[in-house]
């Protein structure tokens, strides 16, 4: 089934590949290499191959960039044959970036619409009812919103902050403690042999009271 430009019927996972092979063979017309090009990307090699096969899990930022980089539409890397696209992807965070920029920007509804040749309807349901736009409306909103994948904030993993150590004592310390040690020596000889001569007396008080019961 195919409405207004977007084909559906088709998984997520056939997305991926034909959206992997869209970057390799832009990025094979530019004539870049995997490993300039995932730099500028800022990713791992391994992630670019992974995206080009069709296995790696996608967000917006990252299609973004990749299209930044290959200098190509974004939604040019959705696009099946016969001017179809895939589905975009569906995250509600984009679209908070978006409403924000329209209220910066001072645009109304009706405005935003007549520019992208839309409806305020259409709009208000991508903002407000989690609707999808198509990857070419999509483009067409960040484009007219100067909204790039800078723009775009990707939840960074919580970090737990590191206790910090004791402070290690430095030689000189440590050499007064040994010279403090050393120089009462005989204090802790004799605290030594209080304690055993109490420990003999009271074993020897316990061997009277074991005999005479």
């Amino acid at each position: 089934m195919r409405t207004a430009g977007v084909i559906t019927g088709k998984s997520e996972a056939q997305r991926n590949v034909s959206i992997g092979e869209k970057v390799r063979l832009y990025r094979e017309c530019s004539n870049l290499p995997q490993t300039i090009f995932a730099e500028r990307v800022g990713i791992t090699l391994d992630t670019l191959q992974g995206i080009e096969a069709g296995m790696v899990l996608l967000n917006t930022k990252l299609l973004m960039k990749i299209s930044e980089e290959l200098k190509v539409g974004y939604s040019d890397l959705f696009e099946t044959d016969e001017e179809l696209y895939y589905p975009n992807l569906k995250e509600v965070e984009v679209y908070a970036i978006i409403r924000k920029r329209i209220k910066d920007k001072n645009y109304t509804l009706a405005s935003l619409a007549k520019k992208i040749n839309s409806t305020p309807t259409n709009i208000s349901n991508w903002l407000n009812r989690n609707y999808i736009p198509s990857p070419f409306n999509f483009q067409n909103v960040c484009t007219l919103l100067d909204i790039t994948s800078a723009d775009l904030t990707v939840e960074k993993p919580k970090v737990e902050p590191i206790k910090e150590a004791e402070p290690k004592k430095f030689a000189l310390e440590e050499i007064m403690d040994a010279v403090n040690i050393i120089s009462n020596i005989d204090d802790y000889v004799n605290q030594l042999n209080e304690i055993i001569n109490n420990a003999t007396s009271l074993r020897d008080e316990l061997k009277k009271w074991v005999i005479v019961k």
